[in-house]
């Protein structure tokens, strides 16, 4: 019986073949050659080799991605830009044009195939341009459906819908324990005085319904507001025409050892919220 004797070598080249067949077969191998030499790439899925400065550009410009495959040979056409003959090839979403006459890396350009289409479909006729949307009317900003929260700080500020538009409310300071304005108008025995001096504006169109308020302590206690004689203007029950504004308090009557968690404003015609002055 004869000895056959195969070399690790021959073995390896051909695995190698059989891996390489198989791949192909089942599109692994993106490029099915490149050759160092001829500075070429060719791919199986179309047939196509893009060389020299063409595959340069196409590497350096998104490859695959961007470009696509080469779907035709380098051939010689007339730009209808300028009327000079240029090697081109063409690509799945571009097509190179040849200009030794540029230093790299302008010596490869792409065709102006937007204006060339552009011309051949309209010519001298403009496409009517797309109409644009209008712009939101100006006035008070949209309100959402659910709760507004806004920090209880100096200068911020909720608006909030009511039955013929909406009121804005701007907070100018927030009082914790207020000092009585007068002899008269004192807290109980354990009470303290809470003033929220705000800015209210009536952005409808018009009279501003009635409203409630209420201030929540940290734990879970609500108190309805107090006497605000001596303080300023009180804005519960506000007589302000639409477009005008007025600045006045809201006072509460809270227990000494209350700790603000948030004043809530409400809407009696209001359907989509209330808004929430909140201390955290």
């Amino acid at each position: 019986m004869r000895r056959v004797t195969v070399s690790v070598a021959l073995i390896g080249v051909l695995l190698f073949g059989i891996a390489s067949y198989i791949a192909g077969e089942h599109g692994l191998l993106a490029p099915s050659s490149l050759s160092a030499a001829d500075d070429c790439q060719t791919f199986s899925q179309t047939g196509k080799t893009i060389c020299g400065d063409f595959l340069k550009y196409w590497q350096d410009h998104g490859g695959l991605a961007q470009q696509g495959y080469p779907i035709s040979d380098v051939f010689d056409e007339k730009s209808e830009t300028d009327g000079i003959t240029h090697k081109v090839q063409y690509f799945e979403r571009a097509a190179f044009e040849a200009h030794p006459e540029n230093q790299p890396p302008n010596n490869v350009l792409l065709s102006l195939l937007g204006s060339q289409k552009y011309k051949a479909k309209y010519g001298a006729t403009q496409p009517s341009p797309v109409a644009s949307s209008p712009s939101p009317p100006s006035g008070p900003p949209a309100i959402t459906m659910g709760d507004i929260h806004i920090p209880i700080q100096a200068g911020a500020s909720g608006t909030i819908a009511t039955k013929d538009g909406a009121v804005k409310l701007t907070i100018v300071r927030v009082t914790d324990n207020a000092k009585s304005p007068n002899q008269y108008n004192v807290p109980k025995s354990g009470n303290k005085f809470a003033v929220l001096e705000i800015v209210m504006e009536n952005v409808g169109t018009g009279d501003l319904p009635s409203s409630s308020w209420k201030y929540r302590a940290t734990d879970g206690f609500e108190y309805d507001i107090g006497n605000s004689a001596g303080f300023g203007e009180d804005l519960l029950f506000p007589s302000i025409a639409p477009g005008g504004k007025k600045q006045g308090v809201i006072v509460f009557e809270v227990a000494s050892s209350a700790s603000l968690k948030w004043i809530r404003y409400r809407q009696s015609f209001n359907t989509k919220g209330d808004l929430y002055f909140d201390a955290s």
